[in-house]
């Protein structure tokens, strides 16, 4: 698993996700948006994906997430 920082652009849009891809986080924060009928459409599209840190022995982003 990954943790993701996912900015959606606009002030305190910003959201932490663990999953395997980004793919997948980008998928697992916009569910919980819509559920939750947070913000405009609009305000729910991202802007940028950061990789932060992976639940493997030597992460390529230099941080190791541990579950």
């Amino acid at each position: 698993m990954k943790l993701y920082l996912i900015d959606l652009g606009y002030p305190l849009n910003k959201f932490y996700v663990i999953a395997k891809d980004p793919t997948a986080a980008y998928s697992k924060l916009r569910k919980d948006l819509d559920k939750h009928d947070y913000g405009f459409r609009k305000e729910r599209e991202m802007k940028v994906i950061k990789l932060i840190a992976e639940d493997v022995f030597y992460p390529e982003c230099g941080v190791r997430l541990i579950q």
